[in-house]
């Protein structure tokens, strides 16, 4: 009886945030002297109860609190730990904690049998994450200005130096072990691609609600950039493996009845060299039918390439 009034007591608390000792006895039909013990054993589990006293003093939670407990089934508990697995490869997620740390708060918690299955698993399942050793120190930083709607300048690093940015992030992603943003350049006044390991400095400049592309629309390249150009691939069966991968070229593949592919969408002029790079890894196993001048991107790279080998 005392643990599921424990229970119910955390979970009232956590949606809370700050209470008195008598809210909770009128809420739980429980003494107040009753409800204060009952709080001493949460902060003894882990709680993180601040009591402020006086005559307007009550509990606050603080900002570190701790989650109810949440029940798993077998199989979910070894989806979970596999899921933490996966993580424990970035150097860097949108999140101030120790990926390994929490993976391994989790193992030990499990019953000794699953525990035991999961070490015969573990043998039979890898992630083939890239170890990278970039990290993005204002990743989360980047994540609460797109979320909040902020203006900021960032000082980025590109290969002609440290440059300044005025940019609106509209959300992160990752793709094989980096995070990239994509922002609304002021300047330029579109949407343009950074990588966020590469920001040294990150100001607010406050809150900019002018309605702008979401991070959903810009990957799904949903809209028609200016300047647009007709973007027409033909793919291989490997192409089609190795472009559904690639979060700019994945959600345009048309997969036709023998397993080859099609991408059809429109390009801005400006990314013609950013796509370009992308194309040059799939190699001889997509072919770009227009437009021309991508045709003609790509013919330089690969010209560049086979001089260097002559």
């Amino acid at each position: 009886m005392k643990t599921k009034k424990l229970f119910e007591l955390m979970f009232y608390i956590n949606a809370k945030r700050y209470f008195t000792a008598r809210e909770v006895a009128e809420e739980f039909d429980m003494s107040v002297r009753t409800v204060q013990r009952y709080l001493l054993d949460l902060q003894e589990l882990g709680v993180p109860l601040y009591a402020e006293k006086g005559k307007y003093g009550g509990y606050r939670v603080l900002n570190n609190r701790v989650l109810p407990p949440l029940f798993f089934s077998e199989e979910e508990g070894k989806m979970m730990y596999f899921l933490l697995e996966m993580i424990t490869h970035y150097p860097t997620i949108p999140f101030q904690v120790d990926t390994q740390r929490v993976k391994t708060k989790f193992y030990t918690h499990l019953p000794a049998d699953v525990r035991n299955q999961l070490e015969q698993i573990k043998d039979f399942v890898v992630f083939l994450t890239p170890n990278r050793s970039e990290e993005a120190p204002l990743l989360k930083d980047l994540l609460l200005s797109a979320m909040k709607h902020k203006k900021v300048v960032i000082q980025y690093e590109s290969k002609t130096g440290i440059k300044g940015h005025i940019v609106k992030p509209i959300g992160i992603y990752e793709h094989e072990g980096l995070w990239y943003f994509p922002a609304y350049s002021y300047k330029k006044e579109k949407i343009l691609l950074f990588r966020a390991d590469r920001v040294k400095k990150i100001e607010n400049l406050g809150e900019d609600f002018t309605e702008s592309l979401t991070l959903k629309k810009w990957l799904a390249q949903d809209y028609v950039p200016t300047k647009a150009l007709l973007l027409h691939i033909e793919i291989t069966k490997e192409g089609v493996r190795l472009a559904s991968a690639n979060p700019s070229l994945g959600p345009h593949i048309t997969i036709n009845n023998d397993g080859t592919g099609t991408i059809k969408s429109v390009i801005g002029r400006d990314d013609l060299d950013f796509t370009a790079n992308i194309l040059l890894n799939l190699g001889r196993y997509a072919e770009v039918i227009e437009p021309k001048e991508l045709r003609e991107s790509l013919k330089k790279k690969a010209t560049e390439i086979v001089n260097m080998y002559t």
